[in-house]
């Protein structure tokens, strides 16, 4: 059974990349390149990537798509 969930940016907290429960070594390598807030698509999708959830993203380009899925990879494979 496929369960689907539509999110706007207006239903989405922002998320610190500080407070994701990823590697401390690619959360610093995050903060590194200046990043402190996620954005709208990487705030609805990260986290239930780092559940192990599938996750399907609709947005423009340049909003973040790539490393929201980037990052919950990263992580995997870095505590694999």
């Amino acid at each position: 059974m496929l369960a689907t969930a539509t999110r706007t940016a207006a239903d989405v907290e922002m998320l610190r990349f500080a407070d994701l429960e990823i590697s401390s070594s690619l959360r610093g390598n995050i903060a590194a390149l200046g990043h402190e807030f996620a954005t709208p698509v990487q705030s609805a999708s990260m986290p239930p990537l780092l559940a192990g959830e599938d996750v399907v993203a609709k947005a423009r380009t340049g909003t973040g798509k790539t490393l929201a899925f980037l990052v919950p990879t990263l992580h995997r494979l870095s505590t694999s």
